[in-house]
């Protein structure tokens, strides 16, 4: 089976991307991948120029989002169909929609885990990166049973941490 990178930062995740998003789909051709994912943090900014870059490289391109929780965790969003993106840009529109409630700088976007459950349909979910992902089996539990088995993958990374 090929590999394929499913949770991919771009400079419009700010301080943890770098590279734009007609980058990303170059460097992944360069590696002889035959998708890639885009996941910026809580935004979907990029997505077009990926598009447009991966389809002129066929490449294909895969959509998504990693979603800021209101506990301090985060989850990567995939789309699969239509309705997965209609659902991911409403859980996106949720976690900005609170964050200029008051004067000054926009606090940080974020959802309740239940707004993701409500909007599964049509989304795959990675259960997030080794330090904030969600790991504990209750929330497990209630991913597999929004997302079914089939669309509910556990993220495995090596952060070489100290400890």
């Amino acid at each position: 089976m090929p590999y394929v990178e499913l949770h991919c930062h771009s400079a419009f995740s700010f301080l943890d991307g770098a590279s734009l998003p007609d980058e990303l789909a170059a460097a992944g051709v360069e590696l002889g991948y035959g998708a890639l994912a885009l996941t910026d943090h809580n935004s979907v900014s990029g997505s077009m120029e990926f598009a447009v870059a991966a389809r002129a490289l066929e490449l294909r391109p895969i959509h998504g989002a990693e979603i800021d929780l209101d506990d301090g965790r985060h989850m990567t969003l995939l789309v699969e169909d239509a309705r997965g993106w209609s659902n991911l840009c409403r859980i996106l529109t949720r976690a900005h929609s609170h964050t200029r409630e008051q004067p000054g700088p926009p606090s940080q976007a974020h959802v309740p885990l239940e707004t993701v459950l409500e909007h599964a349909e049509g989304l795959v979910c990675l259960s997030g990166c080794a330090l904030r992902g969600v790991h504990d089996e209750p929330a497990l539990k209630r991913l597999r049973e929004a997302f079914g088995p089939d669309r509910l993958r556990v993220e495995i990374q090596r952060p070489f941490l100290q400890g």
